[in-house]
């Protein structure tokens, strides 16, 4: 575990680093479905999604940080609509260098913690490719239970295949 390690409320002025780090953790194009030269966003549009999770009602945007610097960021997002506003979608992203020393349990952690003080919502859901051992153990850590597999439903750049494994937490009520 890092001793300098302080996760954050994200802040518009964070918007930059954090679309650095994602374009960087889209580079390795082992984790997520976007590859790098998919990514649209620019700064300002990052800087008023963070906005908008913090008025939202049901949304979160944390920020990790390891001297100062950005380490990683995790964002839960509820559905905008009535039917699925108790719903959150997690997405989580931790700098290559500094995976395995504790920066995403600590992420996920004030992550679940904020959900479940949020009123609003109830399950928060993610996806991830079911290559990814490690995020896997990590969520299974924190009480995540799979929900379902699509097979073969992406194709990565090399031509590959891989599986695409839902999984979700209750943090309050509607279990079962």
């Amino acid at each position: 575990m890092l001793t300098d390690l302080q996760i954050l409320p994200a802040l518009p002025a964070d918007a930059g680093a954090i679309l650095a780090l994602r374009r960087s953790v889209l580079r390795e194009g082992a984790w997520f479905t976007m590859e790098p030269d998919e990514l649209r966003e620019d700064v300002t549009q990052r800087a008023e999604l963070i906005r908008h999770l913090q008025r939202s009602g049901n949304g979160v945007c944390l920020v990790a940080k390891v001297g100062g610097e950005l380490a990683g960021t995790a964002m839960i997002e509820g559905g905008g609509l009535r039917r699925i506003r108790h719903v959150g979608r997690l997405e989580m992203m931790v700098a290559e260098p500094l995976r395995g020393l504790g920066v995403g349990d600590a992420l996920l952690t004030a992550a679940l913690r904020a959900a479940r003080r949020n009123v609003a919502l109830e399950k928060v859901e993610l996806a991830l490719y079911a290559h990814n051992l490690r995020a896997h153990a990590l969520y299974v850590r924190h009480g995540f239970e799979e929900e379902g597999r699509r097979r073969r439903q992406q194709r990565l750049s090399d031509g590959e295949y891989a599986d695409e494994v839902w999984m979700a937490l209750w943090v309050r009520g509607g279990a079962g």
